[in-house]
């Protein structure tokens, strides 16, 4: 597995609570946050956060995330969760050529994850990998097609996750009450809906999503903006 950007360090945390992962590349940006996040672990709050810098399956990596997988191999697995697209200096981890760089480092049915923020990420996500499925803010996608099973996800929610969470002081409950409502709701992810022809990507020398402010959408409604989220959409309004 392989985490660009750490933040909290939860999710790399949540990657490691399965045994079968072998091996888990954290790559942080932010040096200055690693202080931090080791003295969370002597707080009652943070110290389930502990087996990041004791577990030798985990691998911390002060680097540039894209730099980063120009020397690495192949992962079922690659995770990226950075700042929002429209962040100054984020358009290159949003890009076409950012992810066509993540797809040549995925296994045979890996899986790339990653924060659909900004208007255009899904869509540019949908111009390099051929399945791509969505809930809410996120999106998986791969280059073979996508097995998803309710039944084995509900089933990791009650036999691994729950007692993880609780083990870190957290109230699995929630978790749990959102996942049921996806399922009777059909599923918790399915397929994204396929980009319209007009649709715009990020390239590197064109991120739109970082200067949005200029694309026609905003130019005609430069009212104060922010993002809505609820349930069943993410909106920019």
């Amino acid at each position: 597995v392989l985490c660009i950007g750490i933040g909290s360090a939860s999710t790399p945390y949540l990657m490691g609570m399965r045994r079968t992962v072998t091996r888990i590349d954290m790559v942080e940006l932010a040096e200055a946050e690693i202080p931090a996040l080791i003295a969370a672990t002597k707080a009652d709050f943070g110290r389930f956060l502990e087996p990041i810098f004791s577990d030798p399956r985990y691998r911390l990596h002060i680097a540039d995330g894209r730099k980063f997988l120009f020397g690495a191999g192949k992962y079922d697995i690659i995770q990226a969760d950075m700042r929002k697209a429209e962040s100054a200096g984020s358009g290159a981890l949003y890009s076409r050529e950012f992810f066509e760089h993540a797809a040549r480092h995925l296994k045979p049915g890996g899986y790339f994850i990653q924060q659909t923020f900004g208007k255009t990420t899904l869509s540019t996500m949908q111009a390099v990998f051929p399945y791509v499925y969505a809930h809410g803010f996120f999106a998986i996608a791969s280059n073979q097609p996508i097995e998803l099973s309710n039944d084995r996800l509900f089933a990791y929610l009650e036999n691994e996750l729950s007692p993880n969470l609780a083990k870190a002081g957290l109230n699995p409950a929630p978790v749990r009450s959102i996942l049921l409502a996806s399922f009777q709701n059909g599923g918790f992810v399915e397929p994204a809906p396929p980009a319209g022809n007009d649709s715009m990507i990020n390239t590197d020398l064109l991120p739109v999503d970082e200067f949005y402010l200029n694309t026609p959408l905003v130019l005609r409604d430069l009212s104060p903006r922010r993002w809505i989220f609820n349930a069943s959409e993410t909106t920019w309004r």
